[in-house]
């Protein structure tokens, strides 16, 4: 849904912490629609810078995305 705003508005450079796959992994779910599909079939091509704080982000969703008892 963001990467499909993010066309829609032509903003032109997206910046995230983690892939599709590595929050799936941490989640235990995902929307299985990555923003390079929505990207690749987009005559809009934004800049994407990935992995930005990505192991104090993993840290952070890891802590929220566990079981609580």
């Amino acid at each position: 849904m963001c990467s499909g705003a993010m066309v829609w508005s032509q903003s032109g450079r997206m910046v995230y912490c983690l892939s599709h796959d590595e929050l799936a992994e941490i989640a235990g779910f995902n929307i299985m629609l990555c923003s390079g599909e929505i990207f690749a079939k987009s005559p809009f091509k934004p800049e994407v810078t990935h992995g930005v704080l990505k192991e104090k982000t993993m840290l952070i969703y890891t802590q929220y995305f566990q079981p609580t008892t």
